[in-house]
């Protein structure tokens, strides 16, 4: 859930829009005496026409001491290549291993340019000439999400993530600001429960129990909830600044660790929060994180502990701060999440250690 700061209320927008409506048999999850949420949240629309786009996590993981300068490049050089990606964002974070990893994240508007990307490119493009006793692994995780599959929401129509590539942002929706909206606002779950069913496996068991110095390919398992949550401060004022920084940042930063800690007690395969950055590597006013889950159900129970209270807490006490003060809000706080199916879903990992992604809830079971 984000909030915003919004001084008069406009007429409401549903978040489904109308051509993804269907005879509802799942209940909504708003309270009884729900009035309406108080603050602004966005939505992304795509045209009629998309029924699903692309996404996929590649990253470079190496030690310190290591230059993974060729296998970056090599990322970078697909990106450019004809039918690459329609939006792209590049990200980095040090993982609780001690590795550094460079994600890009990569969208496609529709599923036949990705397939024409990928099908101009070798099948080992994004690993091919990485020597598998080196200290440096590369990741391919692939997403193919029907739009009946996934939500979005932002505190400002302001588009991030997949949300660059959509028709347009809505206007203020009404379906936000109580526990279980997430899941209210995902078309899918007007006549499906989402529940999870199986596990990650090794797609060949007899690669054993090391995962380094091969290529692992995980099979997946039904409805994995994946988000990617978001903060941009690179609009805001000093003053906003200021506050971000001594409010909502020490909270969330401390959410982040507690989370990726005790991932296998919350159910959550991976977390990693990053700061984004620009083509070259310098960060910019912006962080998020992306983290899998077991099940969007495990994702919920989570965001009812005190730490995560704590952190949606302070978010409203600065969008609150920030109008009683008379001053402009525009930190922009979002996410995009996405309930996938099996066959929506492909995980490939080449030389990385055992805690990466969701090679983490494989070795852990």
């Amino acid at each position: 859930m984000t909030v915003s700061s919004t001084p008069k209320r406009p007429c409401l927008e549903p978040a489904i829009p109308d051509h993804l409506k269907v005879n509802r048999t799942q209940p909504l999850h708003h309270p009884r005496c729900f009035r309406g949420p108080q603050q602004a949240s966005h939505s992304a629309r795509f045209p009629k026409e998309t029924t699903a786009i692309v996404t996929i996590d590649l990253g470079v993981q190496h030690l310190p001491s290591t230059d993974p300068s060729d296998a970056i490049d090599t990322i970078r050089r697909a990106i450019r290549s004809n039918l690459g990606p329609h939006y792209h964002v590049r990200s980095s974070f040090t993982d609780s291993s001690g590795y550094r990893n460079i994600v890009f994240t990569l969208y496609w508007k529709d599923v036949a340019t990705y397939r024409e990307w990928e099908a101009a490119l070798p099948a080992d493009w994004w690993y091919r000439g990485l020597c598998p006793a080196s200290d440096i692994g590369v990741f391919r995780e692939l997403y193919t999400v029907p739009i009946t599959d996934t939500e979005t929401t932002f505190a400002l129509p302001d588009p991030e993530g997949y949300s660059v590539i959509a028709e347009s942002m809505s206007g203020e929706t009404d379906t936000h600001e109580y526990w279980g909206s997430a899941r209210d606002r995902i078309p899918r779950s007007q006549t499906d429960t989402l529940e999870p069913d199986g596990w990650p496996s090794l797609r060949d068991e007899s690669q054993g129990s090391d995962s380094l110095g091969r290529l692992v390919t995980v099979e997946p398992h039904e409805n994995l909830c994946l988000i990617r949550s978001g903060q941009v401060w690179e609009n805001s004022t000093p003053a906003e600044i200021k506050s971000y920084n001594t409010e909502i940042k020490p909270t969330l930063d401390s959410g982040m660790e507690e989370l990726t800690k005790n991932s296998q007690h919350f159910g959550c395969f991976s977390n990693r929060y990053m700061r984004i950055e620009d083509d070259d590597g310098n960060p910019v006013g912006k962080t998020w994180s992306i983290s899998m889950w077991e099940s969007l159900g495990r994702l919920e129970k989570w965001s009812l502990t005190p730490k995560h209270k704590e952190i949606f807490g302070t978010q409203i006490n600065h969008f609150n701060r920030m109008e009683r003060e008379g001053e402009e809000a525009n930190l922009n706080l979002w996410h995009e999440l996405m309930v996938l199916q099996k066959k929506d879903q492909s995980f490939m990992y080449f030389n990385c250690h055992r805690k990466t992604g969701i090679l983490s809830s494989v070795y852990r079971r």
